[in-house]
């Protein structure tokens, strides 16, 4: 099972498209995880309150397991999505979203700012 310790910082512009990818990897941290299969939610949330979302993007919309088999994952968020989101600081979750195996692979800050 992945550890969810993968932390990164991510930021984009109001109005821009920006893509985000990730590499998951087993609990040790050093394995790559296959993540073939995976259904996948990229979602972008009030600072402290994952129940105000913002952003979501799943597998098909906006999520691609862009290398499977090496842990990759990719995350479109497009201008479209952004313009209705005031600027500041968020937070955002990669989260495995399969029956029996809900876990949060990877989290951090998602900062909005304004062109």
């Amino acid at each position: 099972m992945p550890d969810p310790a993968v932390i990164a910082n991510l930021f984009q512009y109001i109005g821009t498209d920006k893509q985000f990818q990730v590499t998951v990897y087993q609990s040790d941290g050093v394995t790559l995880q296959d993540v073939s299969g995976w259904f996948v939610s990229f979602i972008v949330h009030a600072y402290g309150d994952p129940n105000i979302t913002y952003i979501t993007k799943t597998v098909g919309s906006g999520v691609v397991l862009t290398t499977p088999t090496r842990g990759v994952i990719t995350a479109t968020v497009e201008a479209a999505d952004t313009t209705s989101v005031p600027p500041g600081l968020y937070q955002w979750r990669l989260e495995r979203t399969n029956s029996a195996n809900d876990v949060v692979v990877a989290t951090g800050t998602y900062s909005l700012l304004g062109k």
